[in-house]
């Protein structure tokens, strides 16, 4: 399949999101071990000050959480019935970022004083203003991709059609009609307009929206949990922070695994839901029940890859199966609603677990 210059600025802007937010919160554990030496009773505040950056940017829809919901629903635009497909290959990019950015803090922190290298790690996102101008939108669109109407994404030919006669607007109909996802069910689809956007509409014309949000919302507790607290684990657990930063690493590149997977699952069928969910938690648990008994690099190592691979098929699942659960019409305030939860949620997983982890 030849992608148009469109979906590969879809596709670009959202995998650089995914390396540089998951990268960062996985390196966060490596900044809590340096910075909060002296203030080991207080894991949780120094986690919940992490979190906060994080959270509060999704809440405020500002920074990375407004970077979000615009790359989400830019892809969803560019790809329409492919969206699943090409979200689960976007966030390969997220554990590339998981693997190498905590190890790329780490080194700067070993050569540089602590302020030093906070600003030449941070100068790197200097980039992501780059995404200002890849995202595809109404502004920067016109004239692209013009060659065929299905090729371009369901926001722009809205626009397009507006301007048209009501021919044209017939013969556009069934090339929007067409681009929801292939497992999505038809009986679902709203006919009020009027609700459109309204959550009480939301919640009566699509219930599995509240599983989605609950499952969604659990994850994102999960993976911040275990982006910040696996290293200083490991080295609560004897590991010296040039041995334990590798755990981020093997996690990350399981997780590389685990997209993989997911990937080839939406290739050749639909991933089951149950399994989808069910297996990947399974795999957490038995990854912190080995936490539990075991010290030792390797064993550690396991339990991290465990993780990695369940926390990715998580992530990809919450994601993927928004356009099984709700209508198009719905679909851009769900995922609102979703990353509006998510900055909530994210804050626990600094508070909550932070907390825990100086119990243990």
């Amino acid at each position: 399949m030849t992608l148009t210059s469109i979906q590969w600025r879809s596709f670009l802007a959202r995998c650089m999101y995914k390396f540089f937010i998951d990268g960062t919160l996985k390196s966060y554990g490596v900044l809590l071990e340096a910075t909060a030496r002296d203030i080991t009773k207080y894991h949780f505040i120094a986690g919940w000050l992490f979190t906060l950056q994080v959270g509060a940017c999704y809440l405020g829809c500002v920074g990375f959480g407004l970077l979000n919901i615009v790359t989400v629903l830019s892809l969803k635009d560019a790809f329409g019935q492919s969206f699943a497909l090409a979200y689960s290959t976007t966030l390969m990019a997220s554990n590339v970022g998981i693997a190498v950015m905590p190890l790329l803090l780490e080194s700067l922190l070993r050569q540089f004083a602590k302020q030093e290298a906070m600003l030449i790690f941070s100068s790197a996102y200097c980039t992501l203003l780059l995404l200002g101008l890849i995202t595809p939108s109404q502004n920067n669109c016109d004239g692209e991709d013009e060659q065929s109407p299905s090729e371009i994404p369901q926001a722009i030919c809205n626009k397009k059609s507006k301007s048209n006669d009501a021919q044209e607007n017939e013969e556009l109909l069934p090339v929007l009609e067409g681009r929801v996802p292939s497992f999505k069910s038809k009986e679902r689809d709203c006919t009020n307009k009027d609700k459109a956007n309204r959550l009480i509409s939301l919640i009566i014309s699509h219930p599995y929206a509240l599983v989605l949000l609950l499952l969604s919302t659990s994850y994102d507790y999960v993976f911040s949990s275990w982006s910040i607290f696996l290293v200083p684990l490991g080295e609560s657990l004897g590991l010296t922070s040039e041995t334990a930063v590798w755990l981020s690493t093997v996690s990350g590149l399981s997780g590389f695994v685990g997209r993989l997977f997911c990937i080839a699952m939406y290739f050749w069928s639909d991933i089951n839901l149950q399994t989808g969910f069910t297996i990947p938690y399974l795999l957490i648990a038995c990854g912190c029940l080995l936490t539990a008994f075991f010290k030792r690099f390797l064993w550690l190592a396991v339990a991290a890859s465990l993780g990695g691979f369940g926390v990715a098929v998580l992530g990809n699942m919450t994601s993927t199966v928004i356009p099984a659960c709700v209508c198009d019409k719905h679909f851009q305030v769900t995922v609102i609603l979703l990353y509006t939860a998510s900055g909530i949620i994210t804050q626990f997983g600094g508070i909550a677990t932070g907390k825990l982890y100086n119990l243990i």
